[in-house]
C-alpha cells in the first residue's frame, strides 16, 4: 500500500492533478492539458505510433519496475486506473489533432510547394488559401472529437500550426530576387559548368519529414527559378571542390494559375 501511495505521488508530480481524487489545491487538468504533456516528435510517442496512452502505460510499468511494485496490483488502484482512463481519452484527441493539424499540406514543405506550384509565390494568395485550409483542419478536428473551439485553441499542435502558417507567409513576403550559381547543363551533374542565374531566394525552410521516425532535417536555404510556366527548386549548398555556394536541384514541375 505504501509503494502504491508513492506511485500515486509520482503520477501527480509527473502529470499534475489528472483526477479529482488526487486532492491538493492544484486545478484539475483539462483534456487539452493532458494532450499538451506530449508532442508528436517525442521519441516515446514515435515509438508507440502516436499513442500517448501507450506511453503513459509504458512509463507507469517502468516506474513500477523501479519501485518494485506489481503493475497489475498498481493498475487496480482507483486513482491509477482513472489516470490511465483519462489518458486513454486524451489519446483520441491527440491522434485527431495530429491528423488534422500535421498534414503534409500544412507542413513547411507542403506550404512551400503549394506557394510555388499554385500560389505563384504571392504571400497574400498564400495567406488566404492557408486560412481556408486551417478552417477546414479545425472543422475536421472538432467533428472527430466534439471539443469546443476554446479547448481546441489550447492545444499546442493547433498553436504551432498557426505559428507555422504565419511564419511561412512572412518568409514569402521576405523573398528576394538574386543571382545563384546553377549548373548550365540540363542534367545538373556534379561537374556541370556553373553560371549566375536570377532566382527567387525563399530563405530557410524545412524539407520533407522523414518517414522512419528519425529527427526532422534542419532547415535549408531554398531558391526557385521560374519562367512563369515551369519551375525548378534548388537548395543552396557548399561545393568543397570549387569552394563556392551553388544551387542543387531538388524538384521541378509546372506552375498553375499564371506566372510567378
Amino acid at each position: 500500500a505504501a509503494k502504491v501511495s508513492r506511485l500515486r505521488q509520482h503520477l501527480r508530480a509527473t502529470y499534475g492533478k489528472v483526477v479529482e481524487r488526487a486532492g491538493g489545491d492544484n486545478i484539475q487538468r483539462r483534456t487539452s492539458d493532458l494532450v499538451n504533456v506530449f508532442a508528436p516528435e517525442d521519441r516515446d510517442v514515435k515509438k508507440n505510433k502516436g499513442r500517448i496512452d501507450a506511453v503513459v502505460l509504458q512509463r507507469l510499468e517502468e516506474q513500477c519496475r523501479i519501485m518494485r511494485v506489481n503493475p497489475d496490483i498498481a493498475k487496480q488502484d482507483k486513482e491509477v486506473e482513472e489516470v490511465l482512463e483519462k489518458f486513454a481519452a486524451a489519446a483520441e484527441v491527440f491522434s485527431a489533432a495530429a491528423d488534422a493539424f500535421l498534414t503534409e499540406e500544412l507542413s513547411e514543405r507542403g506550404i512551400m510547394m503549394s506557394s510555388i506550384c499554385k500560389w505563384r509565390l504571392d504571400p497574400d494568395v498564400a495567406k488566404a488559401a492557408l486560412a481556408e485550409q486551417m478552417v477546414a483542419a479545425e472543422a475536421r478536428f472538432q467533428a472527430a472529437t466534439g471539443l469546443p473551439a476554446e479547448e481546441m485553441r489550447r492545444l499546442n499542435m493547433h498553436e504551432k500550426m498557426k505559428w507555422r502558417i504565419e511564419d511561412c507567409v512572412m518568409r514569402l513576403r521576405a523573398k528576394v530576387a538574386a543571382n545563384m550559381l546553377l549548373p548550365r547543363a540540363a542534367d545538373g551533374g556534379a561537374d556541370a559548368e556553373l553560371s549566375k542565374t536570377l532566382v527567387w531566394r525563399l530563405g530557410e525552410w524545412r524539407g520533407a519529414e522523414p518517414g522512419n521516425g528519425k529527427t526532422a532535417p534542419k532547415p535549408r536555404e531554398y531558391a526557385v527559378w521560374t519562367d512563369g510556366e515551369s519551375w525548378s527548386l534548388y537548395q543552396d549548398r557548399w561545393d568543397p571542390k570549387v569552394s563556392v555556394w551553388k544551387g542543387v536541384l531538388v524538384d521541378e514541375g509546372g506552375v498553375s494559375g499564371g506566372a510567378a
